[in-house]
């Protein structure tokens, strides 16, 4: 699932929607050339009817494809947040290096002394500095396990940090 990126369900989501405007397109053609060559008292009269029953059939299902595709963009969403985490109360200081400031927190604070900037996909600040009050940090892991392992530390130890 971690490969399926919000680029490829967009494009499959035009391509869906492309090929639902082709399809409608080309059915109204055929629809008309069928009508138009047909008497309604032929014996292939019933060939308009299929038709019409096909026709129904392709864009129910190119339907229910772009209900899944919007399925899966939900849980690509859902994936990619589960690596993150807020860390709040780290102070802010001037031109400050966000990455390595939570390797320094998570390092010294939290005492994992094997955390560093390599495990980090992307770490920065919410919003900006005012009244002194530092903005939550948020920082995306590349691995879900090193996200936990932090959670679980800070969850587990809270007592210790009041």
């Amino acid at each position: 699932m971690e490969a399926l990126s919000m680029e490829n369900l967009e494009s499959i989501e035009h391509s869906i929607s492309t090929l639902t405007e082709h399809f409608n397109t080309r059915m109204a053609e055929f629809l008309h050339v069928i009508q138009t060559s047909i008497p309604a008292t032929s014996p292939t009269s019933n060939i308009a009817a299929q038709f019409g029953t096909f026709r129904v059939f392709v864009l129910s299902s190119l339907e229910s494809l772009q209900l899944e595709v919007q399925v899966l963009s939900k849980q690509c969403d859902v994936m990619e947040t589960r690596k993150m985490l807020l860390v709040h109360g780290v102070p802010e200081v001037q031109k400050e290096n966000v990455s390595t400031t939570v390797v320094k927190v998570l390092s010294q604070q939290l005492g994992m002394p094997e955390f560093t900037e390599t495990r980090l996909s992307y770490c920065r600040r919410l919003g900006r500095q005012k009244d002194g009050k530092a903005w939550a940090i948020l920082v995306k892991f590349h691995d879900l396990s090193i996200r936990n392992q932090v959670f679980s530390f800070v969850f587990y130890n809270v007592s210790n940090y009041s």
